[in-house]
């Protein structure tokens, strides 16, 4: 229980002094564990920043204490908040115990390699029995792996959007080329005129492209305010990116702009083609 908290439920986990370098976590303030904080010790606790900020905001948490699990513990080491269950979910507050003041009968190693982790699978099984054969080891797996598994649904949901998104792209670039050629077929005569009075086949063709483009500058503009005000609902389907980050923007912006320049092109490129005298005597 935290100082001035009615017995609240914080998670948390018992480590050792090496796991917060193999996990690649921040120690943002104090220390970390060591191996002195065993059982003779002061018994010891490390919070991270969400913990902090629910139960000290504004103040330093390192020197508190906390009681809980029976005893009053002193508060050494800061990490930065992470994802404890699942990618998605919101900051909460955590804690750690020192594995050496708070015995567990099964424990998770960490292993932190440079090559290829799975080829020190067989190495790892062999340490293991040579320290105690009677040991079971019950699962070994990458980090890789691990997250492949909890972004499933992330990506599978993502590849569902991703898939209705080019649907959407396929269809506004019919719709485009549908509008920019019906557009073109109800004023030929005026681009027949045109040409007749001097109009060479690019200014023609500009003309075309020009319409396209103010309908193309028009719907993207209405599609980004909408994106970006609806952009928080996406926030659970996205990891490593942040719903501000522009080059999402800036690469629907250019996929769009790039759809619409093909299907206004092409009736573009029809009209230019034409005779003034065909032209004239289309209706």
């Amino acid at each position: 229980m935290a100082e001035g908290d009615n017995s609240p439920s914080i998670d948390y986990n018992v480590v050792d002094e090496g796991y917060f370098e193999a996990m690649g976590i921040p120690i943002l303030r104090g220390r970390g564990f060591t191996r002195t904080d065993d059982a003779e010790a002061r018994p010891v606790l490390m919070v991270n920043e969400a913990f902090a900020r629910r139960f000290w905001p504004g103040q330093d948490p390192i020197g508190r204490t906390v009681r809980t699990l029976g005893a009053e513990r002193l508060v050494v080491g800061l990490v930065k908040t992470g994802k404890y269950f699942s990618i998605g979910e919101e900051p909460k507050p955590y804690m750690y115990y020192s594995s050496h003041q708070l015995y567990r009968g099964t424990a998770v190693l960490h292993v932190r390699t440079t090559p290829d982790p799975a080829t020190y699978f067989d190495t790892l099984r062999a340490e293991v029995r040579r320290l105690d054969p009677t040991l079971p080891v019950s699962e070994l797996k990458t980090m890789r792996s691990s997250l492949d598994l909890a972004l499933l649904p992330a990506r599978l949901a993502a590849g569902v959007v991703t898939a209705f998104a080019a649907l959407a792209l396929l269809l506004a670039a019919v719709g485009l080329y549908g509008v920019i050629a019906y557009s073109v077929s109800q004023a030929t005569r005026e681009i027949g005129i045109r040409m007749a009075l001097g109009a060479r086949a690019r200014d023609v063709a500009q003309l075309v492209l020009g319409r396209g483009a103010r309908l193309t500058l028009a719907g993207m503009g209405c599609g980004l305010v909408g994106g970006v005000a609806l952009a928080r609902l996406m926030t659970t389907l996205l990891y490593g990116v942040s719903v501000t980050d522009p080059l999402p923007y800036v690469a629907a912006v250019l996929a769009l702009a790039t759809a619409a320049l093909v299907a206004t092109w092409l009736p573009a490129r029809r009209v230019a083609r034409l005779s003034p005298v065909k032209a004239l005597r289309e209706e």
